[in-house]
């Protein structure tokens, strides 16, 4: 699970900065209208930024037909422009290496050696920067989105990210690049103060350097005394109008990066070997600045979101031609899988469905393969004639069935009277479960958003959606579920299960949990905006936070008034 925690400010009803921390199972509560989907709305809008560079969008990849964010004014905390949206992303980057962009031995074959071509204090650097990513783990990427208006004499605002910063810890900010007035971008800064590369680079003087821009790093790549050609010492990219570079691809330089001033005033390039060493520098500092990003955007790419209003496949449903995250948003993409899937997955499903210990729903997924042949046509009269031919030719009637389109069709069987159904002959309860039951054993990575999976669900199935999410979560490490919910019942299972799991009771076939392992946050809303209270569970299932005044009271008031 690369996603570690969330912080908000500036974004829907969030105005203060709020903190979100993520478990393989997080569930949010709270009342209507307090906050809850603005959560996973974040989401939404950061994957369209960070993919797209959207920063003023309606539907999106994830949301689909379901959600539309109304763009950035409505995004924005009280609809106000000189506002900016602030996200931060925490990572656990501890499993994976940050992707690199150059094959260095297909760009310059296996008999290259950077030695060929700097010095000694350059390739210690080098070595330094490459050690330091390789065990690069907890790290944050931040993003500020804010209007921003082209040029003095255009009126109009258009919102973008402002500022891109990657760091560590609380506030140790180690890289930021800027959208500048002019509507340049640079990396204005790159601050390795505490030298966690080993290595210090010193200045003419002999001094350490501490925090410093960029420029003045690339002094001590080359240790020679050059002076920057960029008077104001960022270090200038090839984008205008946003701070974030295109994610996935190496950061493009201004030409004038690459350029220094010799003791004569002469310019004169940087590196002995432009092509080597500037594709070796931009591969490292991609990876460092951009690198974390692009894991975040994978993960977010590889994410599902099911909302509340899951749709019911029409009778004959016929599945959509090539997969489509946004079919997900209505449940139509868990029907086009059952169908699309090899038959091993069906029985996954069904497992889950008719299981004793499980949901024990009396009904299964029933996936018919079928060819159809018209009864007009020859072949079709050969097999069917009252009097068979003698001379029928097997192979060739082999081989022309074998030509003819396959279908599939789905039914719904009712193993307690025997017969199929299309799923408009059942009650919404079945159809309501059935995709987010499959959201969650066909995900394998990224996120799986689920608002209201107890919806038109009975409290005995509410509580093993609680095992569903608990089982898959365990045997997934690379998936986090991110579940809105207002189930009592869901969230009684989740506490039984850590009891049980530290008294170890816990029954044959049923998941273990801890309380590490599972996140509950209660959001609500004041004057102040909303807010989020993390609610934490000890060993015993217990919660050892209160929970705020108005939720989990109404049973007990109804019970002993």
């Amino acid at each position: 699970m690369i996603l570690k925690a969330l912080t908000l400010e500036n974004f829907k009803g969030f105005r203060e900065p709020v903190r979100v921390k993520f478990a393989p199972l997080t569930l949010l509560f709270g009342p209507n209208n307090a906050g809850k989907s603005s959560i996973v709305q974040a989401l939404m809008y950061a994957r369209e930024v960070l993919e797209r560079n959207n920063c003023d969008s309606g539907q999106t990849q994830l949301g689909g037909d379901i959600v539309d964010l109304g763009g950035f004014q409505n995004l924005v905390y009280g609809h106000d422009l000189n506002r900016v949206i602030r996200m931060r992303f925490e990572l656990d980057l501890s499993d994976i290496e940050l992707p690199r962009h150059i094959d260095w031995v297909k760009e310059f074959g296996s008999g290259v050696g950077i030695e060929e071509f700097a010095d000694k204090r350059k390739e210690e650097i080098f070595d330094s920067i490459d050690e330091f990513l390789s065990k690069t783990s907890d790290i944050w990427v931040e993003i500020h989105i804010g209007c921003f208006k082209p040029t003095q004499f255009d009126a109009s605002a258009k919102p973008t990210v402002q500022r891109y910063l990657v760091g560590r810890g609380v506030s140790d900010v180690y890289a930021e690049i800027s959208l500048r007035e002019d509507g340049t971008t640079a990396i204005t800064k790159l601050s390795f103060g505490k030298s966690p590369f080993g290595y210090t680079c010193l200045r003419e003087d002999g001094t350490p350097v501490g925090d410093y821009e960029l420029l003045e790093l690339f002094d001590g790549l080359i240790g020679d005394g050059s002076v920057p050609v960029a008077p104001d010492k960022a270090l200038r990219l090839r984008l205008h109008g946003t701070a974030i570079p295109e994610i996935g691809k190496l950061l493009d330089f201004s030409p004038s990066v690459w350029m220094s001033i010799d003791k004569e005033g002469k310019k004169e390039g940087l590196f002995h070997n432009r092509a080597f060493e500037e594709e070796r520098l931009k591969d490292l500092l991609t990876r460092f600045i951009t690198g974390p990003a692009e894991l975040l955007q994978q993960a977010l790419q590889n994410s599902v979101y099911v909302s509340p209003f899951r749709e019911m496949p029409p009778r004959h449903y016929q599945p959509a031609r090539s997969p489509d995250t946004k079919r997900w948003a209505n449940g139509l993409a868990a029907w086009d899988l059952l169908l699309l899937e090899e038959r091993t997955f069906a029985k996954q499903v069904n497992n889950w469905l008719t299981d004793q210990k499980k949901f024990n729903s009396g009904y299964s997924i029933d996936v018919r393969h079928y060819r159809e042949l018209e009864i007009d046509s020859d072949i079709y009269k050969d097999l069917t004639d009252e009097e068979p031919k003698t001379d029928l030719d097997l192979t060739s009637v082999r081989s022309t069935l074998l030509n003819l389109a396959e279908g599939r069709r789905l039914s719904i069987r009712d193993h307690r009277s025997g017969i199929s159904l299309f799923p408009q002959d059942l009650g919404v309860g079945i159809s309501q479960l059935i995709p987010v039951i499959v959201a969650a054993l066909h995900t394998t990575s990224g996120i799986v958003a689920i608002e209201e999976p107890e919806s038109n669900i009975h409290p005995a199935f509410q509580v093993v959606l609680g095992d569903l999410f608990i089982t898959q979560a365990n045997s997934n490490p690379d998936v986090m579920f991110l579940v809105e919910t207002h189930s009592e019942h869901l969230m009684l299972r989740c506490l039984r299960r850590i009891r049980e799991t530290t008294e170890e009771e816990i029954p044959a076939g049923a998941p273990s949990l801890r309380p590490d392992d599972v996140a509950v946050h209660f959001v609500s809303r004041n004057e102040q905006g909303s807010r989020i209270d993390a609610i934490h569970i000890d060993v015993d299932g217990d919660f050892t936070d209160p929970w705020p005044s108005g939720f989990f009271r109404e049973r007990a008031k109804e019970l002993f008034g």
